[in-house]
């Protein structure tokens, strides 16, 4: 039962994370600095849920295989980036809030620059810790089917805290700090009531939200770890841990959609597709627009005109309807 939960919410986080990248790649409206930031996120969102989507390892080669030693390694790597990435934007939109100055006008900032030291410290740098487990033989069979750090205590509780949860747990720690300065400063900004200040920028006002996410989908994790510390965690404790990690993806794209500039242009997006669609479909479209460009052109004229030619469209367009008819 808590396979197929986890499965079926993985399928439907990355068919959301898909929907999100899709949206930011096709349409150039929403591919600002802080949208693109976003597009990390929810990029390993996509493959940590396609970790967990595909049928465990264990099942298919044993818990000793490089096959779940690669399935571990993909999980771990794709979270702790997804968690470092949320830090990045809590980081820069608390930096940008507090110091009141928005990024384009921000002194010596350089949003190419930027992009690189992120991809370097959420990208790359969790290579790392998710790396050693495979080099030192930690990764295996985590005791409730899952590839991941192998179950145990010792050097494998150390691999745990090093691997993903002392991370996770500053990110915490972190995030808490960052949501609190956001929303105090987001208020005293509405307040000043300025209208020319950054934050009508509908792209960093989502991005407080992330932080948030990371927030929640760790809630149930870390009472799991930290009752597991003690005594054998509860069984429903552990299935929430599992839907929590998974239901990343979920709530990052819906925070994205719901953003008010995303959905303006999903909707026009939408609207011009239909529009299109209805104006092949008619048969007269193209007499239509004959005739309000000739209208258009004797309405801004201002001297006499000969209206034959135009009596004629109108009884050719009237007898086209009536042929159609």
């Amino acid at each position: 039962m808590q396979v197929m939960l986890v499965r079926v919410l993985s399928i439907i986080s990355m068919v959301c994370c898909s929907m999100t990248m899709l949206t930011i790649f096709l349409n150039k409206n929403l591919q600002s600095f802080a949208f693109q930031l976003v597009l990390f996120v929810v990029t390993n969102d996509f493959f940590f849920a396609l970790a967990f989507a595909c049928p465990s390892a264990i099942e298919t080669f044993g818990a000793d295989s490089w096959q779940c030693s690669l399935q571990a390694f993909s999980t771990n790597y794709f979270l702790l980036s997804s968690i470092m990435w949320s830090c990045a934007t809590g980081y820069l939109i608390s930096d940008v809030i507090v110091a009141s100055k928005s990024l384009s006008r921000k002194k010596g900032f350089n949003t190419v620059l930027v992009r690189r030291y992120l991809i370097f410290f959420c990208q790359i740098l969790p290579c790392i810790p998710s790396m050693l487990p495979v080099l030192l033989d930690g990764y295996g069979d985590s005791g409730n089917g899952w590839c991941w750090v192998k179950k145990g205590s010792g050097k494998y509780y150390i691999y745990r805290l090093f691997t993903i949860y002392l991370w996770n747990w500053m990110a915490i720690f972190y995030c808490v700090y960052v949501y609190i300065v956001v929303t105090k400063s987001l208020a005293e900004i509405s307040e000043s009531q300025d209208e020319n200040h950054w934050t009508g920028s509908s792209g960093w006002k989502t991005l407080k939200y992330y932080p948030l996410v990371l927030l929640v989908s760790s809630m149930f994790p870390t009472a799991d770890r930290f009752i597991g510390l003690f005594h054998h965690s509860y069984y429903w404790l552990k299935v929430a841990h599992a839907l929590a990690r998974t239901s990343m993806g979920i709530l990052d794209s819906a925070i994205f959609f719901f953003t008010p500039k995303v959905t303006r242009e999903v909707l026009r997006s939408l609207e011009y597709v239909c529009t299109s669609l209805r104006s092949e479909s008619s048969p007269t479209s193209s007499t239509d627009k004959s005739m309000d460009g000739y209208t258009k052109n004797i309405c801004e004229s201002s001297d006499d005109v000969d209206l034959t030619d135009y009596h004629n469209m109108v009884d050719n367009k009237h007898k086209s309807r009536g042929a159609i008819a």
